[in-house]
């Protein structure tokens, strides 16, 4: 098939057929040629419109972009690869054990005055600082994508790959610090309240899970509708001022032409 038969029939105009492309979990891919390989993945990791159809578009945003859904359903070829989603996964539970033990704590040295864990107060103390970090991984997952083109760029993106591993390496050493140090610090939390811990784990976990889905699906700038709007509207202007031109054009070529008599 011609690229300009699939850029016309392609939401986006890109070139290769992006519908076809809509594949979860371990669905295999056709073979594509590098360089549109190459524009899939950045698609991936930067386009929301891919069908035309916002249903459709939005089960296939939140397969790529869950941060529990996506560790199994997500692209294969993805940028943020499942492999990094399950290592993020690993170290924000980890994480997430010295706040909530800290939250059990304090909660436990107030109950005389009645004091109670609160959904906002896991919220606030578990359940932000660990979706920020959730963010900060993402990015360090797909800056290397970036760094392709040229040589120079190449190289980039090998120091980009080697400070992306340095820093998931770190990220699991210093989890496992902050787990050690939690159980040396605070172990009564852990041996009389171990039950009592998990309700801000599991709360804080569910919080950002199902807070995941009304704030990237209607946030501005960020969210999937207002994106998936921009993108739908792209492509139209496109053909706007493409045909708007291609009359000009024919208007100029009549006015050109000599009278005859």
């Amino acid at each position: 098939m011609a690229a300009a038969d699939i850029e016309a029939r392609s939401p986006g105009h890109a070139a290769y057929d992006k519908a076809a492309e809509m594949l979860c979990g371990c669905q295999e891919q056709d073979q594509l040629p590098c360089d549109v390989q190459d524009q899939l993945v950045k698609d991936l990791a930067g386009t929301y419109y891919w069908s035309g159809d916002v249903s459709r578009d939005w089960a296939f945003f939140v397969a790529n972009w869950h941060p529990l859904l996506g560790i199994c359903l997500s692209h294969p070829s993805h940028p943020w690869q499942k492999t990094e989603r399950l290592s993020s996964f690993v170290i924000t539970s980890s994480l997430t054990l010295l706040p909530s033990a800290f939250l059990v704590k304090l909660v436990n040295e107030d109950l005389e005055g009645g004091g109670h864990m609160t959904a906002m107060s896991i919220f606030v103390f578990v359940t932000l600082p660990v979706m920020l970090l959730e963010v900060v991984l993402y990015y360090v997952s797909i800056a290397d994508m970036y760094c392709k083109g040229n040589c120079c760029c190449d190289m980039i993106g090998r120091v980009g790959r080697c400070f992306k591993r340095c820093c998931f390496c770190a990220s699991f050493l210093l989890a496992f610090q902050i787990s050690t140090l939690s159980l040396l610090v605070m172990p009564d939390v852990f041996s009389h309240h171990a039950q009592e811990l998990l309700k801000p784990f599991l709360v804080s976990k569910l919080q950002s899970w199902i807070t995941w889905f009304p704030l990237m699906t209607f946030m501005p700038c960020i969210g999937f509708l207002h994106s998936w709007c921009i993108e739908r509207r792209q492509p139209q202007h496109g053909a706007e001022s493409e045909s708007s031109g291609s009359e000009d054009g024919l208007a100029l070529s009549e006015q050109s032409q000599p009278l005859r008599g």
